[in-house]
Protein backbone atom coordinates (compact mmCIF):
# COMPACT_ATOMS: atom_id res chain seq x y z
CA UNK A 1 0.00 0.00 0.00
CA UNK A 2 2.77 1.96 0.55
CA UNK A 3 4.92 2.05 -2.47
CA UNK A 4 1.66 2.45 -4.43
CA UNK A 5 1.14 5.55 -2.49
CA UNK A 6 4.45 6.53 -3.16
CA UNK A 7 4.41 6.03 -7.20
CA UNK A 8 0.85 7.58 -7.07
CA UNK A 9 2.34 10.83 -4.86
CA UNK A 10 5.18 10.52 -8.27
CA UNK A 11 2.80 10.56 -10.87
CA UNK A 12 0.85 13.48 -9.27
CA UNK A 13 4.36 15.48 -8.94
CA UNK A 14 5.39 14.91 -12.38
CA UNK A 15 1.87 15.93 -13.67
CA UNK A 16 2.58 19.11 -11.64
CA UNK A 17 5.77 19.83 -12.98
CA UNK A 18 4.57 19.04 -16.44
CA UNK A 19 1.88 21.57 -16.57
CA UNK A 20 4.16 24.28 -14.95
CA UNK A 21 6.51 23.92 -17.65
CA UNK A 22 3.71 23.80 -20.39
CA UNK A 23 2.38 27.09 -19.05
CA UNK A 24 1.56 29.43 -21.51
CA UNK A 25 3.99 32.29 -21.76
CA UNK A 26 1.51 34.56 -21.33
CA UNK A 27 0.46 33.48 -18.54
CA UNK A 28 4.12 33.57 -16.81
CA UNK A 29 4.59 37.06 -17.98
CA UNK A 30 1.14 38.08 -16.54
CA UNK A 31 2.12 36.79 -13.04
CA UNK A 32 5.18 38.49 -13.16
CA UNK A 33 3.49 42.06 -13.81
CA UNK A 34 0.90 40.67 -11.20
CA UNK A 35 3.73 40.29 -8.76
CA UNK A 36 5.24 43.48 -9.24
CA UNK A 37 1.89 45.28 -9.38
CA UNK A 38 1.94 43.70 -6.04
CA UNK A 39 5.10 44.81 -4.42
CA UNK A 40 6.51 41.31 -5.24
CA UNK A 41 9.35 42.57 -7.18
CA UNK A 42 11.58 39.02 -6.27
CA UNK A 43 8.56 36.98 -7.03
CA UNK A 44 8.54 38.31 -10.51
CA UNK A 45 12.35 38.05 -10.95
CA UNK A 46 11.55 34.68 -9.96
CA UNK A 47 8.51 34.22 -12.41
CA UNK A 48 10.91 35.15 -15.59
CA UNK A 49 13.77 33.39 -14.51
CA UNK A 50 11.57 30.20 -14.85
CA UNK A 51 10.74 31.13 -18.07
CA UNK A 52 13.97 32.31 -19.82
CA UNK A 53 15.34 28.99 -18.47
CA UNK A 54 12.46 27.08 -21.09
CA UNK A 55 12.90 29.64 -23.36
CA UNK A 56 16.18 31.76 -23.27
CA UNK A 57 15.31 33.60 -26.39
CA UNK A 58 12.02 35.22 -25.10
CA UNK A 59 12.71 39.12 -25.86
CA UNK A 60 9.38 40.35 -23.71
CA UNK A 61 10.56 38.56 -20.46
CA UNK A 62 14.32 39.80 -20.96
CA UNK A 63 12.66 42.83 -21.22
CA UNK A 64 10.94 42.86 -18.25
CA UNK A 65 13.71 41.43 -16.34
CA UNK A 66 15.49 44.00 -17.42
CA UNK A 67 13.28 46.63 -16.09
CA UNK A 68 12.64 44.76 -12.68
CA UNK A 69 16.66 44.92 -11.96
CA UNK A 70 16.53 48.62 -12.51
CA UNK A 71 13.60 48.86 -10.63
CA UNK A 72 15.38 46.55 -7.66
CA UNK A 73 18.69 48.70 -7.59
CA UNK A 74 20.99 46.22 -9.56
CA UNK A 75 21.60 48.58 -12.94
CA UNK A 76 24.52 46.25 -14.11
CA UNK A 77 22.27 43.33 -14.76
CA UNK A 78 19.11 45.21 -16.08
CA UNK A 79 21.63 46.56 -18.86
CA UNK A 80 22.30 43.14 -19.67
CA UNK A 81 19.23 42.18 -19.84
CA UNK A 82 18.00 45.33 -21.93
CA UNK A 83 20.59 44.43 -24.39
CA UNK A 84 19.53 41.07 -24.82
CA UNK A 85 15.93 42.22 -25.27
CA UNK A 86 17.43 44.34 -27.87
CA UNK A 87 19.03 42.41 -29.66
CA UNK A 88 16.50 39.80 -29.99
CA UNK A 89 14.16 42.25 -31.53
CA UNK A 90 12.29 44.70 -28.57
CA UNK A 91 12.11 48.26 -29.76
CA UNK A 92 14.85 50.55 -29.43
CA UNK A 93 12.85 53.42 -28.80
CA UNK A 94 11.17 51.87 -25.85
CA UNK A 95 14.20 50.42 -24.34
CA UNK A 96 16.20 53.42 -25.02
CA UNK A 97 14.59 55.09 -22.03
CA UNK A 98 15.20 52.10 -19.44
CA UNK A 99 18.86 51.16 -20.84
CA UNK A 100 20.23 55.05 -20.46
CA UNK A 101 18.75 54.81 -16.87
CA UNK A 102 20.73 51.77 -16.75
CA UNK A 103 24.29 52.91 -17.66
CA UNK A 104 23.68 56.28 -15.93
CA UNK A 105 23.12 54.14 -12.37
CA UNK A 106 26.53 52.92 -13.62
CA UNK A 107 28.44 56.17 -13.72
CA UNK A 108 29.26 55.05 -17.44
CA UNK A 109 28.38 58.67 -18.86
CA UNK A 110 30.76 58.30 -21.85
CA UNK A 111 28.82 54.61 -22.85
CA UNK A 112 25.41 57.48 -22.33
CA UNK A 113 27.49 59.25 -25.45
CA UNK A 114 28.27 56.69 -27.07
CA UNK A 115 24.93 55.30 -27.18
CA UNK A 116 22.91 58.26 -28.34
CA UNK A 117 25.18 58.83 -31.33
CA UNK A 118 23.25 58.25 -33.90
CA UNK A 119 20.32 59.32 -32.10
CA UNK A 120 17.85 62.23 -33.37
CA UNK A 121 18.50 64.93 -30.91
CA UNK A 122 14.57 65.34 -29.19
CA UNK A 123 14.17 66.95 -25.73
CA UNK A 124 14.63 63.33 -23.90
CA UNK A 125 17.69 62.72 -25.78
CA UNK A 126 19.14 66.24 -24.92
CA UNK A 127 18.68 65.93 -21.35
CA UNK A 128 19.87 62.31 -21.28
CA UNK A 129 23.22 63.81 -23.06
CA UNK A 130 23.39 66.66 -20.49
CA UNK A 131 23.30 63.99 -17.73
CA UNK A 132 26.18 62.26 -19.24
CA UNK A 133 27.96 65.28 -19.95
CA UNK A 134 27.72 66.91 -16.27
CA UNK A 135 29.02 63.67 -15.16
CA UNK A 136 31.68 64.14 -17.33
CA UNK A 137 32.05 67.50 -15.14
CA UNK A 138 31.48 69.66 -18.48
CA UNK A 139 28.52 71.53 -17.06
CA UNK A 140 28.42 74.20 -19.14
CA UNK A 141 27.95 72.26 -22.40
CA UNK A 142 25.14 69.75 -19.96
CA UNK A 143 23.08 73.62 -18.80
CA UNK A 144 23.08 74.71 -23.31
CA UNK A 145 21.22 70.79 -23.66
CA UNK A 146 19.28 71.43 -20.79
CA UNK A 147 18.33 74.30 -21.99
CA UNK A 148 17.38 73.51 -25.12
CA UNK A 149 15.40 70.76 -24.04
CA UNK A 150 13.26 72.88 -22.47
CA UNK A 151 12.38 75.01 -25.14
CA UNK A 152 11.18 72.41 -26.54
CA UNK A 153 9.25 70.48 -23.70
CA UNK A 154 8.87 73.31 -21.12
CA UNK A 155 7.29 70.06 -18.91
CA UNK A 156 10.40 67.84 -19.11
CA UNK A 157 11.17 66.25 -15.68
CA UNK A 158 15.03 65.32 -16.83
CA UNK A 159 15.71 68.85 -17.70
CA UNK A 160 14.43 70.07 -15.09
CA UNK A 161 16.47 67.84 -12.72
CA UNK A 162 19.54 68.39 -14.66
CA UNK A 163 19.32 72.42 -14.21
CA UNK A 164 18.34 71.13 -10.33
CA UNK A 165 21.39 69.64 -10.07
CA UNK A 166 23.28 72.39 -11.91
CA UNK A 167 21.96 74.83 -9.52
CA UNK A 168 23.07 73.03 -6.34
CA UNK A 169 26.72 72.64 -8.12
CA UNK A 170 26.75 76.49 -8.70
CA UNK A 171 26.27 76.74 -4.58
CA UNK A 172 22.42 78.51 -5.53
CA UNK A 173 20.03 76.32 -3.39
CA UNK A 174 16.78 78.28 -4.40
CA UNK A 175 17.32 77.81 -8.15
CA UNK A 176 17.61 74.28 -7.07
CA UNK A 177 14.60 74.00 -5.57
CA UNK A 178 12.75 75.89 -7.85
CA UNK A 179 13.93 73.95 -10.57
CA UNK A 180 12.75 70.30 -8.21
CA UNK A 181 9.49 72.60 -7.74
CA UNK A 182 8.77 72.42 -11.68
CA UNK A 183 9.66 68.41 -12.00
CA UNK A 184 7.25 67.89 -9.33
CA UNK A 185 4.53 70.02 -10.81
CA UNK A 186 5.14 68.82 -13.93
CA UNK A 187 5.52 64.73 -12.17
CA UNK A 188 4.24 64.91 -8.96
CA UNK A 189 5.24 61.10 -8.12
CA UNK A 190 8.35 61.09 -9.92
CA UNK A 191 10.95 59.00 -7.55
CA UNK A 192 14.05 60.82 -8.64
CA UNK A 193 12.34 64.61 -7.93
CA UNK A 194 11.17 62.93 -5.02
CA UNK A 195 14.74 61.92 -4.43
CA UNK A 196 16.29 65.38 -5.58
CA UNK A 197 13.99 67.17 -3.26
CA UNK A 198 15.28 65.18 0.03
CA UNK A 199 18.85 65.77 -1.08
CA UNK A 200 18.46 69.52 -1.47
CA UNK A 201 16.55 68.87 2.02
CA UNK A 202 19.99 67.28 3.48
CA UNK A 203 22.18 69.40 1.87
CA UNK A 204 20.71 72.41 3.74
CA UNK A 205 20.82 71.03 6.54
CA UNK A 206 17.12 70.21 7.27
CA UNK A 207 17.71 66.31 7.89
CA UNK A 208 13.98 65.49 9.53
CA UNK A 209 13.00 67.31 5.97
CA UNK A 210 14.85 64.74 3.74
CA UNK A 211 13.64 61.92 5.78
CA UNK A 212 10.57 62.61 4.86
CA UNK A 213 11.23 63.02 1.15
CA UNK A 214 12.94 59.67 1.28
CA UNK A 215 10.33 57.86 2.71
CA UNK A 216 7.58 59.88 0.32
CA UNK A 217 9.62 58.22 -2.26
CA UNK A 218 8.67 54.70 -0.60
CA UNK A 219 5.32 55.26 -0.83
CA UNK A 220 5.45 55.33 -4.67
CA UNK A 221 8.00 52.36 -4.73
CA UNK A 222 7.89 50.46 -1.66
CA UNK A 223 10.80 48.07 -3.07
CA UNK A 224 13.00 51.16 -3.92
CA UNK A 225 16.94 50.35 -2.39
CA UNK A 226 18.23 53.86 -3.53
CA UNK A 227 15.68 55.26 -0.73
CA UNK A 228 16.31 52.73 2.30
CA UNK A 229 19.81 53.89 1.73
CA UNK A 230 19.38 57.38 1.84
CA UNK A 231 17.14 56.95 4.59
CA UNK A 232 20.53 55.13 6.15
CA UNK A 233 22.45 57.83 5.43
CA UNK A 234 20.31 60.19 6.92
CA UNK A 235 20.20 58.29 9.83
CA UNK A 236 24.14 58.21 10.14
CA UNK A 237 24.78 61.88 10.24
CA UNK A 238 22.21 61.81 12.81
CA UNK A 239 24.63 59.48 14.76
CA UNK A 240 21.83 56.77 14.58
CA UNK A 241 24.38 53.45 13.09
CA UNK A 242 21.82 51.03 14.69
CA UNK A 243 18.56 52.55 12.56
CA UNK A 244 21.08 53.02 9.60
CA UNK A 245 21.55 49.23 9.93
CA UNK A 246 18.00 48.53 9.96
CA UNK A 247 17.31 50.15 6.87
CA UNK A 248 20.32 48.36 4.76
CA UNK A 249 19.10 45.30 6.20
CA UNK A 250 15.07 45.73 5.09
CA UNK A 251 16.98 46.66 1.87
CA UNK A 252 19.30 44.04 1.44
CA UNK A 253 16.22 41.40 1.77
CA UNK A 254 14.70 43.14 -1.25
CA UNK A 255 17.76 43.24 -3.74
CA UNK A 256 21.10 40.93 -2.24
CA UNK A 257 23.40 42.31 -4.70
CA UNK A 258 22.49 45.78 -5.20
CA UNK A 259 25.65 48.17 -5.39
CA UNK A 260 23.43 50.82 -4.35
CA UNK A 261 23.01 48.63 -0.86
CA UNK A 262 27.39 47.45 -1.10
CA UNK A 263 28.20 51.33 -1.09
CA UNK A 264 25.99 52.38 1.50
CA UNK A 265 27.19 49.38 3.75
CA UNK A 266 30.46 50.96 3.09
CA UNK A 267 29.39 54.06 4.60
CA UNK A 268 28.17 52.54 7.55
CA UNK A 269 31.76 50.07 8.48
CA UNK A 270 33.61 53.35 7.59
CA UNK A 271 31.50 55.37 10.35
CA UNK A 272 32.31 52.38 12.45
CA UNK A 273 35.55 52.02 12.17
CA UNK A 274 35.62 48.77 10.08
CA UNK A 275 38.08 50.21 7.21
CA UNK A 276 39.06 46.57 6.12
CA UNK A 277 35.38 45.91 5.73
CA UNK A 278 34.12 49.81 3.85
CA UNK A 279 37.00 48.91 1.43
CA UNK A 280 36.37 45.46 0.39
CA UNK A 281 32.67 47.12 -0.35
CA UNK A 282 34.14 49.78 -2.05
CA UNK A 283 36.31 47.39 -4.11
CA UNK A 284 32.94 45.49 -5.25
CA UNK A 285 31.06 48.27 -6.29
CA UNK A 286 33.94 49.39 -8.44
CA UNK A 287 34.72 45.62 -10.43
CA UNK A 288 30.98 45.85 -11.30
CA UNK A 289 30.64 49.71 -12.13
CA UNK A 290 34.39 51.05 -12.77
CA UNK A 291 33.38 54.58 -12.75
CA UNK A 292 31.11 54.90 -10.10
CA UNK A 293 32.85 57.66 -8.29
CA UNK A 294 31.20 57.72 -4.74
CA UNK A 295 33.10 54.65 -4.07
CA UNK A 296 36.43 55.51 -5.88
CA UNK A 297 36.33 58.55 -3.35
CA UNK A 298 35.11 55.92 0.13
CA UNK A 299 38.00 53.57 -1.17
CA UNK A 300 40.44 56.78 -1.30
CA UNK A 301 38.97 57.62 2.52
CA UNK A 302 39.72 54.16 3.90
CA UNK A 303 43.37 54.13 2.26
CA UNK A 304 44.75 57.83 3.63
Amino acid sequence: MSRSITVAAGIALAALLACQRIKPVADVLADARKAHDGGEDRAAVIHLKNLLQQEPGNAAARRMLGELHLALGDPVSAEKELRRALALGQPRPQLLPLLVRAMLAQASYQGVLDELQAEAPTPAVMAWRGHALFGLGKVDDAGQLYTQALQEDAKLVEAHLGQARLALLRNDPAAAMDSAERALAAEPRNVDTLRFRGDLLRVKGDLKGALAAYRSVLVQDRNNVQAFADIAAVQLLEGKPELARQQLETARKIQPASLVILYAQGLLDLAEGKHKSALERAQLVLRAAPDHLPSMLLAASVEL
